[in-house]
């Protein structure tokens, strides 16, 4: 909606200063939180729900036009009469306050534009990416939207590229063939502005927030970031990470279960590999016993608990258990009863 118009603009030497009328009767919506961008023509965006066209009318498409709205703390120590800046884009003005910045080592996957997202919606974006030669390292400015700053914006939060995986058990994150995006979980530490970029992320809403445990192992073989964790066969959680023991002498395996299940984790849980099929030989021959398609595909770790008197008590957070590399023999007759 026109309430005002371009009076003069005087170039400087290194910017221009643009002044603006604006109509009596709409300058009580001026305040010191009001953010003014450059209008363009048209703006397109492809991606993977395919290409979103938004047009200016005609007459802003040809002239250009300013716009300006109030955003809750953007104006900071602003006062009558001082100069505003005019940003070139409505998601910068929005970005006032809230830029990142994210370090990664491979900025291949990484494009400027690229969305930044929390459980599919949209809550920020990369603005510009830089190399930093004297670290070896990419630097992504990046902004997130004013309401998010104050959740995302935490030491803890965890920022991670969501790229199209394909593998023998599928394809996943397809929806990101054209257009692949950063994932966010958000951390629950102090304010903070600079974050390292991880590798993979798990984006499944089931797990976000779940039951964090260890498990311990020798080596990672087959095990990945998305390793499903089964409980009787049943999917109750997922491999987060994968990193070496402080002696480097093992694999500490990352695991989140599910909130929905994790009352099944006590503090004698038992875990091990499952790898869809194991064999047994004696005198008298040998037994074959698989698992789903799935499961030989993609492996995974299965947990049991040992039954005992009175009922073990629940894992906290961050508790520690040793992998195993096979079943315990005796793990299907356990029928340990769980309550919530």
């Amino acid at each position: 909606f026109e309430v005002g118009e371009v009076i003069t603009v005087r170039p400087r030497a290194d910017a221009f200063d643009i002044e603006l009328h604006i109509k009596p009767e709409y300058r009580k919506l001026l305040t010191p939180n009001s953010v003014f961008w450059a209008e363009g023509g048209a703006k397109v965006q492809l991606n993977g729900s395919g290409l979103t066209v938004q047009a200016s009318p005609l007459s802003r498409a040809l002239r250009g036009a300013i716009s300006f709205d109030n955003l809750s703390g953007a104006g900071g120590n602003m006062r009558k009469g001082d100069k505003r800046i005019l940003f070139p884009s409505e998601t910068a003005a929005r970005a006032v306050g809230g830029q990142i910045t994210l370090h990664t080592f491979d900025a291949g996957k990484l494009a400027e534009g690229m969305p930044i997202r929390y459980l599919g919606i949209d809550i920020g974006q990369v603005q510009k990416l830089t190399l930093i030669t004297a670290r070896n390292e990419v630097q992504a400015t990046a902004v997130l939207y004013p309401e998010y700053v104050q959740t995302f914006a935490r030491a803890g939060s965890r920022f991670s590229v969501v790229t199209p995986q394909i593998s023998a058990a599928g394809v996943e994150h397809l929806d990101t063939i054209l257009q692949p995006y950063i994932n966010v979980e958000p951390g629950r530490g102090n304010a903070r502005r600079e974050f390292e970029l991880q590798e993979a992320t798990i984006t499944d809403s089931r797990y976000l927030d779940g039951l964090s445990i260890v498990v311990e192992v020798p080596e990672a073989g087959s095990l990945g970031i998305g390793t499903p964790v089964l409980f009787r066969g049943i999917e109750v959680g997922t491999v987060t990470s994968l990193t070496l023991g402080n002696l480097s002498d093992r694999v500490m395996v990352g695991l989140r279960i599910s909130q929905r299940y994790q009352h099944l984790v006590r503090n004698n849980s038992v875990f091990w590999l499952a790898s869809g099929y194991s064999l047994d030989f004696g005198l008298t021959g040998g037994v074959v016993k698989t698992g789903t398609f799935n499961q030989f595909i993609r492996g995974g770790i299965a947990f049991a608990t040992p039954p005992c008197t009175p009922p073990p008590p629940k894992a906290q957070a961050g508790k520690h258990f040793l992998l195993l590399e096979s079943e315990p023999k005796e793990w299907r007759e356990w029928g340990t009863a769980l309550p919530r």
